[in-house]
């Protein structure tokens, strides 16, 4: 399990990544100094936080579009 005591593993945030579309990812990631070989059916994991979007998380949503109003 990363971020545990003895793991080999950590969770990790792409730089600048913060919010999008109302989720923070953090993905599993080997740390610098252990040295491990996993097998086929090895799964790496992800860990999502929700937050909250703005307005640029919409404008390139699929389908998005702006009313007469603004919203």
């Amino acid at each position: 399990m990363p971020d545990t005591e003895g793991s080999d593993y950590t969770y990790w945030k792409v730089p600048n990544g913060g919010c999008v579309m109302g989720r923070e990812v953090f993905y599993m990631r080997k740390l610098p100094e252990k040295i491990c070989q996993n097998g086929e059916n090895f799964e790496k994991t992800e860990k999502r936080n929700h937050c909250t979007c703005k307005d640029e998380d919409w404008e390139c949503d699929v389908g998005f579009y702006r009313t007469d109003s603004g919203l």
